[in-house]
């Protein structure tokens, strides 16, 4: 197993990983896929969120609407963000434990970041709200444009560019496929957390470096 101990600089996946958001976004979406378009009342259960936690929201968008709804998918994107920026922290709240951990993280003097495929200005909200801020040096949503969102590596390259870590001085904490992909090629080993979207075992199958099922857990590897 990886010496995490000697990685100084850790990235933290934030939905599923650090905050449970589920209840949110839920209502969110189904605020978005109920306004726009005249589309009929949808109902959507936690364990559909669940499947696309961690997706862009076009992606997510493109998955639950007809076909012929398509054209509109900048519109939704537009209604979510704007919704969900008013009622972001309305049920959202850090996971039991997650706050100790970060405490002693910056006691250790770990340098933390923030990736996540939010719209970085929510990103930015949500931490403010939650208390999150102060324990992190960079806070990294999505931006619009030609952003590449996880898995592809360009989160995880562009954090490690600007805070001047290398791959070998870096780890990755997540809860999904995109976060483990994502850190795979960035050539960054990862740490897959169960409590988020993902089980231990679809987790297994994309050969995280390590596993946790808790905080405690997390905090033994890292310090």
């Amino acid at each position: 197993m990886d010496n995490f101990k000697d990685r100084k600089f850790i990235i933290f996946d934030l939905d599923g990983t650090l905050i449970d958001s589920n209840a949110d976004i839920l209502v969110a979406l189904t605020y978005a896929l109920t306004t726009v378009g005249g589309i009929p009342e949808v109902e959507l259960d936690r364990a559909l969120v669940d499947r696309y936690m961690g997706k862009g929201l076009h992606e997510i968008f493109a998955a639950l609407l007809p076909t012929a709804h398509h054209h509109l998918l900048e519109e939704f994107v537009t209604t979510f963000r704007n919704y969900y920026r008013e009622n972001c922290a309305t049920n959202t709240a850090i996971y039991p434990g997650g706050l100790d951990l970060l405490q002693k993280l910056r006691e250790g003097n770990k340098l933390m970041a923030i990736a996540t495929s939010k719209f970085h200005p929510n990103a930015q909200l949500i931490a403010n709200k939650l208390g999150l801020t102060p324990y992190f040096q960079y806070i990294q949503g999505t931006e619009p444009g030609e952003w590449r969102l996880k898995p592809d590596p360009y989160i995880l390259n562009l954090l490690m560019e600007q805070a001047g870590f290398s791959p070998r001085d870096t780890v990755m904490i997540g809860d999904t496929d995109n976060d483990l992909l994502c850190a795979h090629r960035a050539s960054v080993p990862v740490i897959a957390v169960t409590w988020g979207a993902w089980s231990a075992d679809r987790l297994r199958e994309l050969n995280p470096a390590a596993l946790v099922e808790n905080f405690a857990e997390l905090a033994t590897l890292l310090l």
